[in-house]
This record gives structure tokens, C-alpha cells and sequence, in this order.
């Protein structure tokens, strides 16, 4: 039990090639690594499911965010990107671009705002 009323609270591994580790109850009497500071690495490794902007756990992904999210530079992918139907998006914000899937009719569209003109185009068509 740490309890900090007033300033920073500062935990600090001088140990060569040591981690900060926390651990907790794994369900079944036994205690399991939740989060892992590895300074050799420089990295913070998170074991479990990591939920952002929500409680509910449907075991579905590893991170599970409501609301929005920005990547600021390259999203890369090495795997599938999913699409839900949705019904059209609002236009974007001159100089942005959506993409999506039109509940309508089941096509793949890309929605593109140049200097204000707004152009929609079908990527893929379902036939």
C-alpha cells in the first residue's frame, strides 16, 4: 500500500539489466506480470488487455479504444484492416479523406476533400 498525498511519486530500478515489474492476483491464487519496465529494451510491455475510453472487456482485441485516435505519421499494417458498414460519413475537413464501407450498398468508398469540393468515389463495388 503506497499512499502520496503531496508531490511526485518516484520509483526507481538502479539495478544493471533489472526491470520494474507489477504484478497482481492472476485469478487462481498465483500472481501474473501485468506491466513490465524494460530500460535495456526502452520499452513498457503490457501482458494483458489494454482498454482505452472503456471498461467493457469483450476479450476480442488486445487494445480496445472508444472514440477517436490519431496516428501522426505512418500507420502500418501487417495484417487485415477491417471495415464495418457504416452509414456515410459526414464530409471531411478540407486537405482530409475517408474511407469506408457504405451500409447502402455494401461498397468499399473514399470520400476526398480538396480546397473545400468534396468528391466521393467507389473503391470496390459489392456484385
Amino acid at each position: 500500500y503506497i499512499s502520496n498525498f503531496t508531490g511526485n511519486l518516484e520509483i526507481i530500478n538502479h539495478a544493471d539489466n533489472s526491470d520494474i515489474i507489477f504484478k497482481s492476483d492472476n485469478g487462481t491464487g498465483g500472481t501474473t506480470a501485468y506491466i513490465t519496465l524494460d530500460g535495456s529494451q526502452e520499452t513498457i510491455n503490457l501482458f494483458k488487455t489494454v482498454l482505452i475510453g472503456t471498461t467493457t472487456n469483450t476479450g476480442a482485441y488486445k487494445i480496445d479504444v472508444a472514440g477517436k485516435q490519431r496516428v501522426q505519421d505512418t500507420l502500418e499494417l501487417d495484417d487485415v484492416l477491417m471495415l464495418n458498414a457504416i452509414s456515410t460519413p459526414s464530409d471531411p475537413a478540407a486537405g482530409k479523406s475517408v474511407i469506408y464501407m457504405d451500409s447502402s450498398d455494401g461498397g468499399i468508398k473514399c470520400k476526398i476533400n480538396v480546397g473545400g469540393t468534396v468528391v466521393t468515389r467507389t473503391i470496390a463495388s459489392f456484385e
